[in-house]
């Protein structure tokens, strides 16, 4: 696996003002990324100034704290500090600190405890950051002067907005694209509260967008005295339409500027001087469309942009009715315009895009086959640029089956370039359908080397989660060529309760429905075996945090999967959800139901939680379950309550290992060094070995190394 990873990667970097940023990972074999920048190249400026600054090395932070998570990284308006969150004992508490790039120091009122989210005000001296409650939950926002001739110690930080609605609600502060407000943001699992700031003057009160209202979400943007809504009001689908409203007056009925198309789920926007940009799945895929934004620089939006067909015109909302400017919508990765010829499995990550007035539009696209790829949108000129695309030690890539972009050498000219996407040469990812009880067709994404015999003699591992609207990513990930090399298929079963298809997939299969999800993951499993791209004798599962849930019920349902592998899950759902002394419980109602209030949420929870139904005689496969000691999330006793009870109920005579591996310094996420993460999953790999076995279905050249050695060593490594 180590091999596999480049000893020295570096992000492209990207423009922010006048610096470029970018990160560097495994320098000198490091465990964790060093955060760069460079001044931007320009007339008049001294070369000496041209030069690489760290502005955060990691791997100097773990060596100080051990243990090292950095969540939010942000410049100063003027560049000059930074502000940074870090986490130092695995249990997501976090530390806010600014520091001053000048000099390399903290500043003297640059560090604050128990921070969730914290962003600069436009005055380049404020700080505004949230702070958690006893439950670990940010209930309150405070603002702190940390420079200027007010940043005294002895000045208290201002509280700026308290929520008092109960243990669901927690606050957030973010700032808008263009830097012209802050916003507060109150959410539940199902509702939003918005208020605007002045990010020029902190100082000033809060207004309110919109009255929270049960069911109605909405997250706001700014563009030239409008404010940009996406929400879900006013749909009885629930899925999320673009709608508009005047900043100094949101409370007045909003407008819609692009209606919810029934193929697309939007998922995301990104909002520019000149463009919008919305990312989107249509039948669980990806998308991206870019709208140009053509009113005058001064001019509100207030006409709707028109939908319809991916290569529906786009009208110029500040144009009048009989003399409107038709402009094209581009669609990159939908049925219109097309960058790469129907990438049936692929995933779409945002890049940072921090800059409002930027032309470029950055994104990665990935997938089980394609290794991390970064490209340039020139939303202008509507040029396409492959940037840079991760290498792979010892392996070749070649084009996909890429069709041509639409580009231009002018914004009316249009010329032909292709953009290609590259895959590993040698391996097959696709997307096949089973199935599920009531009808329901239930996609699944399958991986395997390109010349395995799909006979039914594999070994296959299946993925599943399944839980809070999350759709179930299909990224690239180095570690599964280890398992698609030894003979496996490996495949990702795309359930109800996720978000594949929005808000409809996710009711699907939560409170009263979950049994769906289940269902689901079943249908999954039977197709991998009668198509053949598995033994039904040498089939796996595996399931994360809420998908351990997912994975366990199916377990105790269905046990003859021959082996399972659970990490951080969460299987004592009854007891969980009936303690409100535990961070979640009360936010986790929507997903689940509240035991405590209603006997059918009780009743129906205690029919499926794993620990509840482990079968008294059953024979169950072999286990790795693992647990962190750190974890604010899932409580590290689920996993040894349910391995406990699993030894003590299945007969000695069927027993096969049931492993629980605790770590105590770490938490739900594990560790967030990249050689740490390799030894993690060579340990889930080797338990699959050893239990399940591989295939030989090539000539491997070079020496061949018991397999059972292999998992010997790894297995000691591993588990010091």
């Amino acid at each position: 696996m180590k091999a596999r990873l480049p000893p020295d990667e570096t992000s492209p970097p990207e423009r922010w003002g006048k610096w470029h940023y970018w990160c560097k990972e495994g320098p000198d074999n490091k465990d964790y990324p060093i955060f760069y920048r460079r001044r931007v190249g320009e007339p008049g400026i001294q070369p000496e100034l041209l030069k690489d600054e760290v502005l955060l090395d990691l791997n100097e932070l773990a060596e100080e704290f051990g243990y090292v998570h950095v969540g939010a990284c942000e410049p100063s308006p003027d560049h000059r500090y930074l502000g940074y969150t870090l986490d130092a004992t695995a249990t997501e508490s976090w530390t806010l600190f600014i520091k001053d790039l000048t000099t390399g120091k903290l500043l003297p009122r640059g560090t604050i405890q128990n921070v969730v989210s914290s962003k600069w005000a436009e005055d380049g001296q404020t700080v505004l950051y949230t702070q958690a409650n006893e439950l670990q939950i940010p209930t309150k926002i405070f603002s702190r002067r940390v420079l200027g001739p007010h940043a005294s110690e002895s000045e208290e930080d201002r509280l700026v907005y308290e929520e008092a609605g109960g243990p669901e609600w927690f606050a957030d502060v973010s700032k808008t694209k263009d830097g012209k407000f802050l916003t507060i943001n109150v959410n539940s699992r199902n509702c939003s509260e918005v208020y605007l700031l002045d990010a020029a003057n902190p100082q000033t009160p809060l207004r309110l967008v919109r009255a929270r209202e049960p069911g109605v979400e909405y997250f706001v943007e700014h563009h030239r005295g409008s404010l940009l809504i996406l929400t879900n009001q006013g749909n009885p689908g629930g899925e999320y339409r673009l709608m508009c409203a005047p900043a100094d007056d949101p409370g007045q009925p909003w407008k819609e500027l692009l209606p919810a198309d029934p193929r697309d789920v939007i998922t995301d926007m990104d909002l520019f001087a000149g463009h919008c940009v919305m990312y989107t799945l249509r039948d669980g895929l990806p998308n991206v469309t870019v709208y140009p934004l053509t009113s005058p620089a001064d001019s509100p939006l207030t006409k709707p942009l028109e939908a319809g067909d991916p290569l529906a015109r786009v009208r110029s909302p500040a144009a009048e009715d009989g003399a409107r400017e038709i402009l094209p919508e581009y669609n990159l990765f939908g049925n219109g315009r097309r960058v790469f010829d129907n990438p049936t499995v692929c995933s779409i990550e945002p890049g940072a895009n921090a800059a409002f007035e930027a032309e470029s539009l950055r994104f990665t696209v990935s997938s089980p086959v394609t290794p991390d790829t970064v490209f340039d949108y020139d939303m202008s000129y509507h040029t396409l640029t492959r940037v840079k695309q991760i290498t792979v030690p010892g392996l070749d890539v070649s084009p996909a089956n890429a069709t041509n972009v639409n580009t231009a050498a002018s914004k009316t000219a249009p010329l032909i370039r292709p953009a290609p996407l590259h895959t590993l040469n040698g391996y097959t990812c696709t997307r096949v359908t089973a199935t599920s009880a009531d009808g329901t067709a239930v996609p699944v994404t399958v991986t395997h080397a390109s010349d395995l015999p799909l006979d039914g003699r594999n070994p296959a591992l299946l993925i599943g989660y399944g839980a809070y609207g999350v759709p179930q990513k299909t990224t690239w990930s180095s570690h599964t060529l280890s398992l698609l090399d030894r003979g496996w298929v490996v495949a990702t079963a795309h359930v109800r309760g996720g978000g594949e298809f929005g808000k409809r997939w996710h009711e699907a299969g939560r409170k009263e429905n979950k049994v769906r999800s289940f269902e689901d993951f079943e249908a999954c499993a039977e197709l991998l075996v009668k198509k053949g791209f598995a033994d039904g004798g040498r089939l796996a599962a595996q399931g994360s945090s809420a998908g351990g849930l997912l994975v366990g019920a199916v377990v105790n349902r269905r046990p003859e999967f021959k082996a399972v592998i659970l990490k951080v899950p969460f299987l004592d759902v009854l007891h969980t959800m009936l303690d409100p002394s535990l961070p979640l419980t009360a936010q986790e109602y929507e997903e689940w139901g509240n035991p405590a209030a209603d006997r059918a949420a009780f009743e129906r929870i205690r029919n499926y939680s794993p620990y509840d139904n482990v079968k008294q005689g059953a024979r169950y496969p072999a286990m790795l379950i693992t647990a962190s000691m750190q974890d604010t999330r899932v409580g590290y006793w689920e996993a040894a309550k349910w391995v406990s009870k699993l030894r003590a109920t299945v007969p000695t005579s069927l027993k096969a290992p049931i492993l629980l591996f605790t770590s105590f310094n770490d938490g739900h996420f594990g560790q967030g060094g990249r050689y740490q993460q390799i030894l993690f999953a060579a340990r889930e790999q080797a338990f699959l070995l050893d239990t399940v076995g591989s295939r030989e279905f090539r000539k491997r050249e070079g020496s061949k190394r018991n397999v059972l050695e292999l998992v010997k060593s790894v297995w000691r490594r591993t588990t010091k």
